[in-house]
């Protein structure tokens, strides 16, 4: 019994600290919006781009048993953008792409090209890809995919540390609406803008709910893509210096 409760008192305080640890780079609100924080020092330069993948319940389209998703759910609680949300476990695949900003510019993406630079997540949900391409972080534009097939979500990369869900596919869905009926393009906003309109999109979709990655991502970008604030906030940062 009290080696029973020994271990259990280990595996929380590991927790609590990842939990901890996580919320010192993303923050969060008393929304529950986390906040998007490029990291101190953060020059584009280093060879790697890293986050979480979060999906509702933790769960993309994995076969994963039951037992082991709710044991990697206590592995790490990274803070989280939407409510019913948790980092999934392991063996997602995440990719990373250049984007075209002249493909960009007709609201969709018909041609990423792919940076050979595929990896899965880890047990936590995290998701390090680490190669010499992935240095130019903060250039204009990198894309992160997880998932397979209809089962994906996007983000745009803004610096090394970006986490990808429904509210970082909502980001991209609203970007690629603005720029197919302005005159802006995708290069006009900075890796800054992306940022900061990336954590205004996260406490727009906060109330986004879905029992799938399909219904979640619909929800969020219904939110954001209404969202009288955000548009202008769009605005702002496509013309910005």
């Amino acid at each position: 019994m009290l080696a029973s409760r020994g271990w259990r008192c280990r595996a929380l305080a590991a927790s609590l600290a990842i939990a901890m640890s996580a919320s010192s780079i993303w923050g969060c609100g008393s929304d529950g919006s986390s906040g998007v924080v490029v990291l101190p020092g953060d020059s584009g330069n280093d060879p790697i781009v890293t986050g979480f993948v979060l999906a509702p319940n933790g769960v993309m389209a994995r076969t994963s048993p039951a037992w082991q998703i709710a044991f990697e759910g206590i592995l790490a609680a990274p803070a989280q953008a939407l409510q019913g949300v948790s980092a999934v476990g392991s063996g997602v695949p995440v990719s990373l792409a250049q984007l075209d900003w002249v493909d960009f510019a007709d609201g969709r993406i018909d041609s990423p090209l792919p940076l050979d630079l595929d990896t899965v997540t880890e047990n936590n949900g995290r998701f390090r890809i680490v190669d010499p391409e992935a240095r130019d972080v903060l250039g204009c534009r990198k894309m992160l995919t997880a998932g397979t097939g209809t089962t994906i979500m996007r983000a745009l990369v803004y610096g090394r540390e970006v986490n990808i869900d429904a509210a970082s596919e909502a980001l991209v869905r609203v970007l690629l609406d603005f720029v197919a009926n302005s005159t802006a393009q995708l290069c006009n906003f900075s890796a800054s803008e992306l940022a900061r309109l990336q954590q205004k999109v996260n406490e727009v979709t906060f109330p986004a709910r879905g029992n799938s990655v399909a219904e979640l991502n619909e929800a969020a970008y219904q939110l954001a893509r209404r969202n009288r604030s955000l548009q202008q906030a769009l605005a702002a940062a496509a013309t910005a210096d």
